[in-house]
């Protein structure tokens, strides 16, 4: 997530910088920072939090369903036609 701001953000907690805006942007992926950052900074996108509630069941392999193959009729088998010929006759 990119943050917009200026200078260096100093983490109180940790007593150390959490971060340094680079001509006035600052990217980073750590929850943490994103949570620090959030309410405090303009940033480029919103974060979309997802509950265990949206995810689908797990199932074991086990228990995942499977469709039964199709069965695709055989047609009458084809003769096969004579061995070809090179130009000198002899078969291929």
């Amino acid at each position: 997530m990119k943050f917009y701001g200026n200078g260096v953000v100093w983490d109180k907690s940790n007593n150390r910088p959490l971060c340094r805006f680079t001509n006035g942007v600052y990217e980073t992926y750590d929850d943490r920072q994103i949570e620090l950052l959030k309410p405090l900074y303009k940033h480029d996108r919103e974060v979309i939090e997802i509950s265990k509630e949206d995810y689908t069941e797990i199932l074991p392999f086990e228990e995942i369903p499977v469709e039964k193959p199709v069965e695709i009729p055989v047609e009458k088998s084809v003769e096969p036609k004579a061995p070809i010929k090179n130009k000198k006759g002899v078969k291929k």
